[in-house]
C-alpha cells in the first residue's frame, strides 16, 4: 500500500482525446479500438472509492480490483474515509497502488467524498467505484477504452445487487472464472438501469432525462470534463439525489453518456435492504431536487418563484433598443403564464450600460443584465436558451410556441411574419458544439419554421404549484410515466421501444413483489417502491 501520490506516468502514453461530435447521444456512432489493439497504449486511472465504516464490503472491493485484467502499473486506488470511526484501515497484503484520504466530516459526505477524491487523484482518467462494489475482471478496462478518445463522455457502468453473506476476499482472489460463477446461486437484483436502456433504445432516443440513468456507484469520467461540470453538489448531505443532479449538469453541458454493460459490478446487498430509511431520505430531497433540475419529472411547470436554476433563458440583444422598451419586453415575457422563464439582457461592447435604469438588477431577480454572448455561462445549466435579436417584439405566450416549434429537435429558427428570426436551442447542443468547434446543425436536427398561430384556451393563466414535498406513488405516478412515455413515442420505432420498457418495469414489478411477499412470509401485504 502507498501512501504518497502514485508516479504520474500521463506523458508515457500519447492520449489526445477530443470531444464527442456524435449526433444527439448516439454513443454507437464512437470508433473504439478494436478487441484486442487495446494492449500496450492502456491510459493510466484513478479508482474513487468513497467509504464509510464498512472495512469487510471494502476488502471485498479492493480484491476484486486485485483482479482486473488493467496492468496493476496503471491504476491507483484512492479510498476516501468519510469520516469512519475507527479510520478506514487498507490491508497491507494488497498489491495494488492504495492511498488513504480520510476526511472529517459528519453526515451523509458522499458527494463530498467523491470531489476530495478526485481532487487527490494522480491521473487523468476516474473511475468512481463504491465501497461496497465488487467490479468484475474487465471493469476498469472497458471504461478506460472509452476515455481513451473520447474526452467528454460520462461512462455508466452497470451494476447488480446481490447478497454478500459469508463472502470473503480469499475466495474472490481465489476464482478461476468470473464473479457472477463464484456469486451464481445466491439472491440477486438484476441491473435496474436495464429498465432506462429499454425505455430510451439503450440511451440513443431523444428523450430529455437520459440524465436519470446516472448512477454513481460505477462510473467514469477524464478530469478535466469533471470539473467542467462542477464535479459533485457538496450540499447533498443526505441519501440519494446527488448522482443524478451531477448526471443532470453533465448531460446539460453536452457530456456523452455511454452505457458500459462490461463494466459490471456487483453491490453488496440487495436494494431492500433499510428500504424505508432510504425511501424517506429520497422524498426530503424532492424538493432540493425541483430547486436544481428543470424536467417535468422533478419539477412542475408553471409561473412561480425564481428557481436555482430556470428552465428557459431569453436573451434579448440590447442593441440601441432604448431601456425603457426592453425592461417592457422584459417584463412582458415574464408576464406570460408559461413561466419558469429569466430573461437576460446582453448589451453590445459599445453601448454604455451605466445609463441604464438600475431597476431590473436591484428588484427583479429574474432579469439580469450582462455583455453580448454571456447567457450560456451565465446560465450553463438551463436546458433551453431563447435569443431574440435586437429590435425585435416577440408574440405573446412565446415560450409554448417556440417549444412546439423545436419539438425534440436540437434548434429551431422561428420566422416572424415581418422575417425576424427567434432561436431555440437546447443546452447540451449548444456546449458540445462550441466544445467540438463545431455548430448544432452538425451534432443535432435543425429547423426553420414560421411562427406557429396557435389558439390558446382564454381565461385566467395556468396557475403555479409548488414542487411536490413527496414525489406522486402507486397507480397515479404509473400512470404519469406511461403518459409521458406515450407522448415521447413517434412512429413504430418509438412504440416498439415503448412496449420494450413496459415489459422490463413489468417483469422488474412482479419480481420484487414475490421477493418481497417472500420476505414479510405467508400472509404479509407488500409494499411499494418509486422508480428512480
Amino acid at each position: 500500500m502507498s501512501t504518497a501520490p502514485g508516479p504520474v506516468v500521463e506523458a508515457a502514453v500519447a492520449i489526445t482525446p477530443r470531444p464527442a461530435a456524435v449526433r444527439g447521444n448516439d454513443w454507437r456512432a464512437v470508433e473504439l479500438p478494436a478487441p484486442g489493439t487495446f494492449a500496450g497504449t492502456e491510459p493510466p486511472l484513478s479508482v474513487v472509492v468513497p467509504c464509510f465504516e464498512a472495512p469487510e464490503a471494502l476488502e471485498l472491493t479492493l480484491a476484486g480490483l486485485e483482479g482486473q485484467d488493467y496492468p496493476k502499473e496503471l491504476f491507483e486506488v484512492v479510498v476516501v474515509d468519510d469520516g469512519s470511526s475507527p479510520p478506514v484501515a487498507v490491508p497491507g497484503s494488497t498489491p495494488l497502488d492504495v492511498r488513504v484520504v480520510r476526511r472529517e466530516a459528519g453526515g451523509f459526505g458522499l458527494a463530498a467524498a467523491r470531489n476530495a477524491g478526485a481532487r487527490a487523484a494522480a491521473h487523468e482518467i476516474l473511475v468512481f467505484l463504491d465501497g461496497d462494489v465488487i467490479p468484475e475482471a474487465g471493469l476498469l478496462a472497458a471504461h478506460a477504452c472509452w476515455h481513451k478518445g473520447v474526452a467528454d463522455a460520462l461512462t455508466l457502468g452497470f451494476c447488480a445487487s446481490v447478497s454478500a453473506a459469508g463472502l470473503d476476499a480469499a475466495a474472490i482472489r481465489g476464482r478461476t472464472g468470473p464473479l457472477a460463477d463464484l456469486l451464481a446461486g445466491r439472491p440477486y437484483d438484476p441491473p435496474w438501469l436495464e429498465r432506462h436502456m429499454a425505455r430510451t433504445d439503450d440511451l440513443t432516443s431523444r428523450h430529455d432525462d437520459l440524465f436519470r440513468a446516472v448512477t454513481g456507484n460505477n462510473f467514469g469520467i477524464r478530469r478535466a470534463f469533471f470539473e467542467e461540470v462542477g464535479g459533485f453538489d457538496e450540499s447533498f448531505d443526505r441519501y440519494g439525489g446527488e448522482d443524478t443532479e451531477f448526471g443532470y449538469r453533465a448531460w446539460c453541458r453536452g457530456g456523452l453518456l455511454a452505457p458500459v454493460r462490461d463494466a459490471f459490478g456487483w453491490h453488496q446487498g440487495r436494494w431492500g435492504a433499510d428500504r424505508e430509511r432510504k425511501q424517506r431520505e429520497q422524498d426530503l430531497q424532492a424538493v432540493k431536487l425541483a430547486e436544481l433540475i428543470p424536467d417535468p419529472g422533478f419539477r412542475r411547470h408553471g409561473r412561480g418563484p425564481v428557481f436555482a436554476v430556470p428552465c428557459h433563458v431569453a436573451a434579448i440583444d440590447a442593441g440601441d433598443t432604448p431601456a425603457e422598451r426592453l425592461l417592457g419586453l422584459a417584463d412582458r415575457l415574464l408576464a406570460d403564464p408559461a413561466g419558469d422563464l429569466v430573461v437576460r439582457i446582453e448589451m453590445p461592447a459599445d453601448r454604455d450600460d451605466r445609463r441604464f435604469p438600475p431597476r431590473p438588477l436591484g428588484t427583479n431577480t429574474r432579469i439580469t443584465l450582462g455583455p453580448a454572448g454571456t447567457a450560456l455561462e451565465r446560465f450553463p445549466h438551463s436546458p433551453f436558451h431563447i435569443a431574440i435579436p435586437a429590435g425585435v417584439e416577440p408574440p405573446r405566450r412565446l415560450v409554448p410556441k417556440l417549444r412546439a416549434a423545436l419539438g425534440d429537435a436540437a434548434k429551431a429558427e422561428v420566422v416572424l411574419p415581418d422575417g425576424a428570426r427567434i432561436v431555440i436551442a437546447r443546452t447540451w447542443a449548444l456546449h458540445r458544439a462550441r466544445r467540438a468547434g463545431g455548430c448544432v446543425e452538425e451534432i443535432g436536427e435543425s429547423r426553420t419554421v414560421p411562427m406557429p398561430r396557435f389558439r390558446f384556451r382564454a381565461g385566467r393563466p395556468v396557475a403555479w404549484s409548488a414542487p411536490r414535498a413527496r414525489p406522486r406513488r402507486g397507480a397515479c405516478a404509473a400512470a404519469a410515466r406511461i403518459l409521458a412515455e406515450v407522448r415521447q413515442a413517434g412512429g413504430s420505432g418509438g412504440l416498439r421501444r415503448l412496449f420494450a420498457w413496459l415489459a422490463a418495469a413489468l417483469r422488474w414489478r412482479l419480481r420484487e413483489l414475490r421477493e418481497l411477499r417472500d420476505a414479510a412470509g405467508p400472509g404479509a401485504a407488500p409494499g411499494g417502491r418509486s422508480e428512480r
